[in-house]
């Protein structure tokens, strides 16, 4: 398994979540369990898309679509 599926930053994250790339990025700041970034680039946080919806799950959290997967250099492009 390719560990590179499972990365998102905060508008995948709320596309996952059904929420806006803002929210996620306030719930960052706000919300006491919300998961650590994997990385912090300087184009913004990259998250463990696993960690989000384990979170989600636990804290009764919609989660709109489980079978996300990053873009791969061919499709170069995040639903």
């Amino acid at each position: 398994m390719d560990e590179a599926e499972f990365i998102a930053g905060a508008a995948e994250v709320g596309w996952v979540l059904g929420v806006e790339a803002n929210t996620v990025n306030a719930w960052r700041m706000r919300q006491v369990g919300f998961p650590e970034p994997v990385v912090q680039l300087k184009a913004g946080a990259i998250w463990d898309i696993r960690e989000v919806i384990a979170w989600a799950d636990r804290t009764g959290r919609t989660v709109e679509h489980r079978e996300y997967t990053a873009p791969t250099p061919a499709s170069k492009t995040a639903p």
